[in-house]
């Protein structure tokens, strides 16, 4: 399990400028919307670190700020990246838009018209279907590093409990499904099928595995027979000098 990111360490490779700070750039992660621009301090990044919530600076009021502390327009802190320069900051989040206090979905909405800018809708679109197990992977990773002082996440609950739990999680989803499939609506089979994913994606990850893997074997089945690659993991191994 990944640990936790120390703040220390991490702003020891921080560049800030005199003022102790350093700009940090904010994506979405549902959306990957870049959302904003902001500053931030080592004291808003622990206290980013420490809540989960994304921290910044306020430069004009000279105070940390939580996005969304009053606004209602959070952003839960997935991960902080650092660039390669050491001088810019960055903020994945899951973000409840808009993220501007103009009221745009993002702060970049500005665009160049003839001799001036004007501001102008941003489509905030999904990124396609087969992306949201990456992010599923990218939160698990999330609530895998939350600090040993937050109240646990459900997920963090799970991993923590370790594989004997989560397979009972399984085994439960997995026969609430199979009923969802045998006699009730198709939102409700849609909702068990999401709930059994969910619980197998926690498993993996407790394994250091994630859906990736899983992908990466459904490709490799794409043209093949289904009776022929099962029966060559059935198929006995041939006789070898090796020892074991």
């Amino acid at each position: 399990m990944t640990p936790p990111l120390d703040v220390d360490a991490l702003w020891a490779k921080v560049r800030p400028n005199e003022r102790g700070l350093v700009p940090c750039v904010t994506q979405d992660l549902r959306t990957r919307a870049v959302l904003m621009l902001a500053w931030v301090s080592k004291e808003a990044l622990a206290h980013a670190l420490a809540t989960g919530n994304a921290t910044y600076f306020s430069r004009s009021r000279n105070v940390l700020w939580e996005k969304g502390a009053t606004s209602g327009n959070t952003q839960r802190l997935i991960h902080v990246r650092l660039d390669c320069d050491g001088d810019t900051l960055f903020y994945m989040v899951e973000a409840r838009l808009p993220a501007c206090h103009e009221g745009t979905a993002t702060c970049f909405s500005y665009r160049r018209v003839g001799n001036g800018w004007h501001r102008e809708p941003v489509e905030v679109d999904r990124p396609e279907e087969g992306h949201i197990m990456e992010e599923l992977d990218t939160v698990l990773d999330a609530r895998a590093r939350q600090p040993a002082g937050a109240k646990p996440s459900y997920t963090r609950s799970l991993l923590d409990a370790g594989v004997t739990k989560q397979v009972a999680k399984i085994r439960e989803e997995s026969e609430e499904l199979v009923a969802a499939l045998e006699g009730e609506t198709d939102p409700r089979v849609v909702s068990e099928t999401a709930d059994l994913l969910y619980h197998v994606a926690v498993a993996l990850k407790g394994r250091g595995l994630s859906f990736r893997a899983v992908f990466e074997e459904l490709e490799r089945r794409f043209g093949i027979s289904g009776l022929d690659e099962k029966a060559s993991r059935a198929r006995p191994r041939p006789p070898t000098d090796e020892p074991g």
